[in-house]
């Protein structure tokens, strides 16, 4: 029997040109091929033996000692679009029974609900939709995945006989679509332009292939018009509604898959009728293509092969017959000077083509072919530079020439005559410390020059724009020195080596002052999809995120930086970094994933020794030199989402007789330490918790203690909130909050959401709970805001989804945002464009805010609810979102108050406590409860705690239960039933126990679908409204104060009416769909403020005067003569009153006129001022 991959792609492909049906069938005649397992949750108790009996699997269903039974096969097929299956049961009725295909991909399963189609006799034929799945969490680790490697039928436990035959037959799986399975192509009027159209369908990664490149020099009389391939999951951008006025049509590594079946069948027609078609392969087309459409293979050239790519490192050389024909059409001198393929896709060439270029193996570079009346070709190797940069055939001198031969050869169109671009390489090359090129201005600056000059006299001369020296050293193979006070901007640096000399382009730029900076991040990649990005992309990307209200560029390092600083992943990290510093953005180092700690890994040593700190050091010692060298560090992160379990503790020193002594038995193993319960499992975990502390601690202390200008950040996740039980691993955001400078943290409403009906109740509940700990140890807070589209087209979430989340998030309290990912092209892992353009929007608004917003701080709310941290432990999942839900929506306001919080600082200064399902509290938790409540607090209980974490009986709080029992569960059962009166009743109980007694929230929106947040500060306060409807609504937002005498949008000036009551100020609003705004409320209306620019003394100053004193934004931007902005001498502040700022002239400044434009947002006011330096 052939393989199965082998099977169906006979059945796929062509036979002869003519597609045949694409399907493939389980002939069941093995039982070898299947597996029975009997499981208990996720643990297999027993194995069943199937037979196989005239085609029909037989599985022995056994129930007695399992809750599913997991039918399985391994299987190496192609994703298919459907699969069918018939059923039957003798003796038991299938409508008995629940099941569900589940298949596996390499990465991740995904499960499915098989639908009933017919029944005839005692057989029930079943279909399952592979394009809907059950769940769509990260959809694309499954629909990214060409091939599968099982597939399981699981059968749960239902009403059945506990023991029982299921027969299985009939097992087939479908890849066609009916709309193009048997299509033929038609005949077209084709009418070519002039100049000739060539249609670019771009891959955006694609940088290496320089197919732009060579158009635009062997073909620039032609039109190119570019359309971009983001990814599997995302349409081609504007793919043309016809293409008869085509020329050609090229795709740069773009998976068909993303072409509908109108546009599939366009181009064949198009081809067909005479048209040209060139593929460029790549990691996401050609045999890596999740297309599974017939009539995409009939197009090629060639027949695609299963494996994802070879490599080959054999010269390339132009077949004998290419080489024939070409003398025969008298085309130009055939290159031969090609390189080699690298990576590559391993085809068959169908009878009717022809081979361009073959490697040393004879395996296909370059194909040509027919298809009706057009020709076609392909590519099927593609560009990495990070193993093939100068010796690969994309780098060859005879590529762009033997690419403009094909496209000549297909189209028609008549190449330009180019001679090749010779570079050549100095011998001798200057290496920076991890190939870092920024410097700050009367800074350090060391590298070392290798080559044949490392132990001889090298010369180093530092040139400006203007081609001024402005620096130099010298040194004996390497150069150190210090650098002037410098100009922002580009640099050229030469060295020389006696008769050798070589140069770099470096950047002077002025160090990140953390203490003015709001950072809004958002993290750019080096790589995506199976390709690196060049330097032309990765500038363009930061160019990108610079318009879209983005100032920080996360990048990420691991490993392959740290551990090779002159390796190409550093070489292009140190590029972005560049880049994004050079206008003046900041820099996070993101997924960094610091050695002295990893999830699930052992701590490399026993992190209580006294020389802990020391070990500690050394193992970060590459990330710490790579941090200090980078001017506009904002942070380094040093593990996303941290989690810790058993395999962490390191217990050598003691071998571990302290948790002996503290838990009360050996350190368990995995298994062990999922079985334990109670106040075993609490003494476990906590002295887990305190032993990653101490590992993150080690490197906190000490890089506070040698004053580092950068500062380390943790990203915490839901898990650490209670949303999962600690039986496997364990977060502990209180206790691990202490040890980094920024905390930020991801819950994801749209690609995750709890609800459809509350979406936003587990965002609430986590800033509740996350502004808890960043508060109580004074550490600014951050929250990841949804960027992307991971789960589209099956998840379609809005476009005003990011804004709308960013603005919660300022509400909220944050002084910083991070976004998750801005990508350019990766299934899964990218912003469509218009999310992406109104997310932008949004960020830039919010961007003409933050220097007021990095100065408030959102107060406390009257109401909080108490998180019983030991009971989390102890007994599970403890995540009563629906119930702090119940009471922010209806209130206005609902914080969380930690247990380990309330046990050191108590229940100050809120008026009311809730406790919901909380059984176990410390009794030292109990009797603070009776003092607040003595004290004039009150009190909301739905459950009376009965124990203590050590068993000791509570019950003194028992006469004060004052709520519905079980009230999270009971709102959020309402809400989803949409049991209307019960949500009617719960809400109006929920405001009336809190107003009926005088508390009233900082603010209040009458349509419960807004929501509103006051931010205070001296002298003014900020208020944050966001409409979370689909659609454009009013509501009267009600601030309980005083202070209001003027309201103003603070990123455009405009101002608001308002009308007072006895304690209030009610603004009525007007927001569309999901949007946010940002208004300034001040006692009185801010004047424009007086400004002054001049020189004084080797200064520019800037004095800003405004007479009501109203704390404002205000924006300074410093312009050179040749209009560049000045990152030196730009500055955001805040205005109270007067200001006056002074920057230093550096001593080789551009002379002539200077531009300094001052901005406040806040009042639409704008000057320009002019100075001559």
């Amino acid at each position: 029997m052939k393989p199965l991959i082998q099977t169906v792609m006979l059945l796929i492909l062509l036979a002869n040109g003519g597609a045949v049906a694409a399907m493939w069938k389980d002939e069941l005649s093995s039982p070898g091929d299947w597996s029975l397992a009997y499981m208990q949750g996720e643990n297999k108790v027993g194995e069943g033996t199937v037979s196989v009996e005239n085609g029909v699997l037989i599985a022995p269903i056994d129930f007695r000692n399992s809750d599913a039974n997991r039918l399985s096969r391994r299987i190496l097929l192609p994703r298919p679009r459907w699969i069918t299956f018939k059923l039957r049961a003798p003796g038991v009725d299938l409508d008995a029974l629940r099941f569900r295909i589940r298949l596996e991909s390499p990465d991740a399963p995904f499960a499915f609900h098989p639908t009933r189609v017919r029944s005839e006799g005692d057989w029930t034929d079943f279909e399952v939709n592979v394009n809907k799945p059950e769940s769509l969490v990260n959809v694309w680790r499954f629909y990214g995945q060409r091939r599968l490697s099982r597939l399981s039928l699981v059968i749960q436990k239902s009403n059945g006989a506990p023991t029982f035959n299921l027969h299985l037959a009939g097992l087939e799986f479908h890849y066609g679509n009916e709309r193009v399975e048997n299509y033929r192509p038609q005949l077209l009027d084709l009418k070519p332009a002039e100049p000739p159209l060539i249609v670019l369908c771009l891959n955006r990664g694609g940088e290496y292939y320089q197919v732009e490149e060579i158009l635009q020099k062997c073909f620039p009389h032609a039109h190119v018009a570019v359309h971009l391939y983001r990814g599997q999951h995302l349409p081609l951008d504007d793919w043309p509604p016809n293409l008869s006025k085509a020329s050609l049509v090229i795709l740069v590594d773009v998976d068909t898959y993303v072409l509908s079946d109108e546009h599939l069948a366009q181009l064949a027609d198009y081809v067909h009728s005479g048209g040209a078609l060139l593929v460029f392969a790549g990691p996401s087309s050609v045999n890596a293509s999740l297309d599974g459409r017939p009539l995409v293979s009939e197009l090629l050239p060639v027949i695609p092969g299963i494996s994802d790519k070879v490599r080959s490192e054999s010269p390339i050389s132009i077949a004998q017959g290419f080489l024939e024909e070409a003398r025969r059409r008298g085309l130009a001198t055939i290159p031969t000077e090609l390189g080699y393929a690298g990576p590559m896709h391993e085809v068959q060439v169908k009878a009717e083509s022809r081979v361009v270029a073959h490697d040393g193996e004879g395996r296909p570079v370059v194909v040509m072919g027919n298809f009706g009346k057009g020709k076609t070709a392909l590519i099927s190797c593609w560009p990495d530079a990070s193993t093939d940069r100068g010796r690969g055939f994309f780098w060859s001198a005879g590529y762009p020439r033997i690419a403009a031969l094909v496209i000549e050869a297909i189209s028609g169109i008549k190449a330009r005559e180019t001679q090749p671009v010779l570079t050549t390489e100095s011998p001798i090359k200057i290496q920076f410390p991890y190939q870092k090129r920024v410097f700050a201005p009367c800074g350090p600056i060391d590298f070392e020059v290798a080559g044949g000059c490392r132990d001889s006299k090298v010369e180093a001369f530092l040139y400006d724009k203007a081609h001024r020296q402005v620096w130099k050293g010298d040194g004996y193979g390497k150069v150190s020195g210090q650098l002037p006070d410098l100009a922002d901007g580009e640099y050229v640096l030469i060295v020389k080596c006696g008769n050798l000399q070589t140069s770099e382009t470096v950047v002077i730029t002025p160090p990140l002052d953390r203490q003015t900076f709001y950072p809004i991040i958002a993290r750019i990649p080096i790589q995506q999809a199976g390709h690196w990005f060049g330097p032309k992309t990765l500038r363009w990307m930061v160019d990108d995120v610079i318009s879209h209200g983005v100032n920080t560029v996360a990048i990420p390092v691991g490993d392959a930086i740290a551990n090779d600083p002159q390796g190409f992943a550093s070489e292009f990290a140190a590029f972005l970094e560049l880049c994004a510093q050079e206008k003046g953005l900041a820099i996070m180092y993101d997924y960094t994933h610091l050695p002295t700690f990893a999830r699930q890994s052992r701590a490399p040593f026993d992190v209580r020794v006294a020389e802990a700190s020391e070990k500690a050091s050394e193992l970060a010692r590459p990330w710490t030199e790579m941090a200090d060298l980078v001017p506009r560090l904002f942070a380094m992160k040093t593990i996303d989402e941290p989690t810790a379990d058993y395999a962490n503790l390191n217990l050598d020193s003691d071998k571990g007789a302290e948790y002996r002594e503290k838990v009360g038995f050996d350190p368990p193993d995995a298994e062990r330490e999922f079985a334990l319960t109670g106040i075993d499992r609490l003494k476990h975990w906590l002295f887990v918790s305190e032993y990653a502390r101490k590992q993150f601690a080690l490197l906190y202390d000490e890089y506070h203690r040698q004053g580092k200008a950068w500062g380390l950040l943790h990203t915490f996740m839901e898990p650490g909130f209670g949303s999962e039980p600690p039986t496997k691993r364990f977060e502990d955001v209180c206790a691990w909050g202490s040890t980094a400078d920024y905390l930020d943290f991801d819950i994801y409403p749209y690609w995750y959401p709890e609800s459809q009906k509350r979406r936003f109740a587990k965002v609430h509940y986590g800033f509740a709970f996350h502004r808890c700990v960043a508060q109580f140890y004074g550490k600014p807070m951050g929250f990841y805001v949804e960027l992307d589209d991971r789960n589209w087209p099956f998840q379609q979430n809005p476009k005003e989804a990011t804004g709308e989340l960013a603005y919660v998030a300022i509400g909220e309290g944050c002084h910083y945002l991070n976004t998750f990912i801005y990508g350019i092209v990766g299934a899964g892992s990218m912003a469509r464009p218009e999310r992406w353009e109104d997310g932008g929007k949004d960020l830039q608004a919010i961007a003409k805010t933050t220097p007021l917003i990095l100065h408030t701080k959102r107060e406390p709310a009257k109401v909080a609810l108490y998180f019983p941290y030991r009971q989390w432990i102890m007994c599970g999942r403890y995540y009563p979102t629906f119930g702090l839900e119940l009471f922010r929506r209806k209130f206005g306001e609902c914080d969380v108050i930690h247990e380990e919080v309330a046990l050191r600082s108590g229940f100050d200064p809120y008026e009311v406590v809730i406790l919901l399902g909380t059984d176990i509290i410390p009794q030292e938790i109990e009797e603070k409860l009776l003092q607040f409540v003595r004290a004039g607090g009150i009190l909301i209980l739905d459950h009376s705690p009965s124990q203590s974490p050590e068993g000791r009986p509570l019950g003194r709080l028992k006469d004060l239960v004052n709520a519905p029992a079980n009230l999270d569960v009971l709102y959020r059962t309402a809400v989803e039933e949409n049991d209307h009166e019960t949500i009617r009743s719960l809400e109006s109980w929920a405001r009336e126990i809190l107003v009926s007694r005088g508390i009233k929230p900082a603010v209040h929106c009458s349509d419960d679908e807004f929501e509103a947040s006051l931010l205070k500060t001296e002298g003014a306060s900020v208020l944050v409204v966001v409409n979370h409807r689909d659609e454009t609504a009013k509501c009267d937002v009600e601030v309980f104060t005083r202070d209001v005498g003027y309201v103003c949008d603070l990123a455009t000036g405009k101002a608001f009416d308002f009308r007072r009551t006895e304690d209030s100020a009610v603004i009525q609003l007007e927001l569309s769909s999901r949007q946010g705004i940002i208004l300034g409320l001040y006692p009185e209306k801010p004047n424009d403020p007086v400004t002054q620019v001049k020189v004084e003394a080797g200064d520019i100053v800037v004095s800003l005067s405004e007479a009501t004193g109203s704390p404002l934004p205000v924006f300074v931007d410093v312009f050179e003569p040749g209009g560049r902005k000045s990152i030196r001498h730009s500055r955001q502040i805040l205005l109270r009153g007067k200001s006056e700022t002074r920057s230093r002239l550096a001593v080789n400044e551009v002379c002539g006129d200077w531009r300094v434009r001052i901005t406040v947002p806040a009042l639409g006011f704008e000057t320009n001022k002019y100075l001559r330096i």
